[in-house]
């Protein structure tokens, strides 16, 4: 039942998770020369495909590795909305049988804010959307915030007061879910492998749906700061010493971040944009939208823009078919916008986040793919 904008609370049974268990964390391995993984060696061959659209395309070892990923990650994203449901219960078994050390953060008693995993190397963060008026409240607060992105790693009393704050602009409401979140994140990676730890050391994947998807793109682009702007230095920092660092290394991102999200609306401007490219990389977001959710059309662009790789899934005569795109192909519709336009468009939706798992369990079940 959809009980409030961008929010799922139904869940139509847990469904196996067995045969693509270690998905998930062979992707987050390094490769032999020591770099990670991108999602680009496997949504390269599907937007090339788009090119011969009647073709069949038949699924190869990358497809069936990118949706066995994408399966393992949506569960994530559902099943962290509701601790008290009963499926909840049986998905947190299955991944305690995995291996998994799971830390499970509330706003208050069975609502979950975030979920942090640990298996090895391995940090899976899963932040879910809308559960409550107070979080419709966040979603439709969508005037722009300063994200006082470097301020806020090192800590005020580490910045010069006489420089200026280097910042990005993001959607506020959903920069004020991921300040609430953010202290928890940090704290468990650093409690579960001790404060000395980089980021480097680590591979992390960050997933949510419908709104948990915005707030994982600000968490993703924390996360990499956080390796950048460490310093045990007592003499205040000038923030353009700090925008050189982010400089020198964001020229080339390696990020061992991930991030996949499911049904996520746009989350900031030009400004954060190119900050998320240099530092995390866009072959590094995956955002999967079912066609006919309105979710991801909102906030209006121009001002709102979307990154990363968008994996599209069409129903086009009674078949499942993909559109996959990166961010500079992406036609992205109007840019008017009118809010009860936008609640009207919810009946009968796909927004649901059990309809964005069972449409990836089709896929990843297939031989053969419909590319549109």
């Amino acid at each position: 039942m959809q009980k409030y904008l961008f929010s799922i609370l139904l869940f139509c049974g847990l469904g196996a998770i067995d045969g693509n268990a270690n998905a998930l964390v062979d992707f987050m391995k390094r490769e032999r020369g020591g770099e990670y993984q991108s999602f680009k060696p496997y949504v390269t061959p599907l937007i090339k495909a788009t090119a011969t659209p009647q073709k069949p395309h038949k699924w190869t070892k990358s497809d069936h590795q990118l949706f066995g990923i994408l399966k393992e990650a949506v569960r994530w994203a559902d099943y962290s909305y509701d601790i008290n449901d009963p499926i909840y219960k049986e998905f947190k078994k299955q991944i305690a049988e995995q291996g998994w050390v799971l830390k499970v953060h509330h706003f208050k008693k069975g609502i979950i804010n975030v979920i942090v995993a640990f298996k090895g190397n391995t940090v899976l963060i899963a932040i879910p959307g809308t559960q409550n008026a107070r979080d419709v409240k966040m979603d439709l607060n969508s005037k722009r915030a300063r994200m006082q992105f470097l301020v806020e790693i090192v800590g005020k009393e580490g910045v010069d007061p006489q420089e200026k704050d280097i910042n990005t602009k993001v959607h506020k409401g959903f920069y004020n879910r991921y300040k609430e979140i953010i202290g928890h994140i940090v704290g468990d990676i650093q409690a579960h492998y001790g404060k000395e730890v980089k980021q480097d050391d680590l591979s992390i994947l960050i997933t949510g749906h419908s709104a948990g998807g915005a707030v994982s793109v600000i968490v993703g682009a924390h996360l990499v700061g956080t390796n950048l702007f460490k310093t045990d230095s007592k003499k205040p920092i000038a923030l353009k010493e700090l925008g050189n660092r982010m400089q020198a290394r964001c020229n080339t991102p390696t990020s061992a971040i991930k991030i996949i999200t499911f049904g996520a609306p746009r989350v900031g401007g030009r400004e954060f944009g190119k900050m998320f490219r240099d530092c995390v990389g866009e072959d590094n977001l995956l955002r999967v939208v079912n066609q006919g959710d309105p979710v991801p059309t909102v906030p209006p662009r121009p001002i709102f823009k979307h990154l990363g790789f968008q994996l599209k899934v069409f129903e086009k005569t009674g078949r499942l078919q993909i559109l996959v795109r990166d961010s500079t192909q992406l036609q992205e519709g109007s840019k008017h916008w009118k809010l009860k336009k936008f609640i009207k468009s919810f009946k009968g939706s796909n927004h649901s986040a059990d309809i964005y798992r069972d449409r990836i369990d089709h896929f990843a079940a297939q031989e053969v793919g419909n590319i549109y």
